[in-house]
């Protein structure tokens, strides 16, 4: 009998020294698991932040593609109004800002040139909308270096024959296009953001978890057993 009983406690013993081992064994493992999913988490962090910027640069993008067109409608009308100002005063300061919103057409032109060379569909209503504004353009300086008396009637034939409404239409199918643009990126960004999180803390709750199984089992396997 006595034997027996020394011979179950011996055969325990060597059963818990084997759990003891093989808890220390799992709980290392499950360590490490957890450390490689908290660095899975990490990645994924660093992988939407490198793609937001990206948007948020596109955001930016066009949302000064959006200032310059606006500005191309403010110098319009600014060099037509100055214009109009001179046929009916005879001041030339006014002449001096229809050369003014001359070079800030052109600069506004180039700054819009930068800014879609990479959208096919802006970049052809750019070429339209330099045509137009080509043809104005030049109207415009035949009608500055005409005499004063004959202005005002020019500027009556000009405004029935070159109306605003063609460039000012294509002025706002452009802006219509960046506000898409831009609306269609912000639900990008909000939907990446989105997974982006879940994942993330998804990633990073399942390696707690983890960490504390193996934890709890590097203890067991470390605890002294008789």
């Amino acid at each position: 009998m006595s034997a027996n009983t020394s011979s179950a406690a011996g055969q325990r013993q060597s059963v818990e020294v084997l759990l003891g081992g093989l808890g220390r064994e799992l709980g290392v493992a499950t360590l490490i698991i957890s450390l490689v999913m908290f660095i899975s988490a990490m990645v994924v962090l660093g992988v939407y932040f490198s793609h937001s910027r990206d948007s948020y640069a596109e955001l930016r993008r066009s949302h000064v593609v959006s200032a310059n067109l606006s500005w191309v409608y403010a110098e319009l009308l600014e060099r037509e109004q100055s214009l109009r100002g001179y046929a009916l005063s005879g001041d030339t300061d006014f002449l001096r800002w229809v050369e003014i919103a001359d070079r800030h057409l052109r600069i506004a032109d180039r700054n819009i040139h930068n800014l879609v060379a990479n959208d096919p569909v802006q970049r052809t209503n750019l070429a339209k909308l330099r045509i137009m504004l080509k043809v104005r353009g030049a109207n415009i300086a035949a009608m500055r270096d005409a005499p004063r008396e004959r202005m005002a009637e020019q500027i009556v034939k000009l405004a029935k024959a070159h109306d605003q409404v063609p460039v000012v239409g294509l002025l706002w199918t452009m802006l219509v296009h960046e506000r898409k643009q831009t609306e269609l990126r912000e639900q990008q960004i909000l939907r990446a953001s989105t997974i982006a999180y879940y994942m993330a803390f998804g990633i990073a709750g399942l390696a707690l978890i983890c960490g504390a199984v193996g934890s709890a089992l590097t203890l067991y396997g470390r605890r002294p057993h008789p």
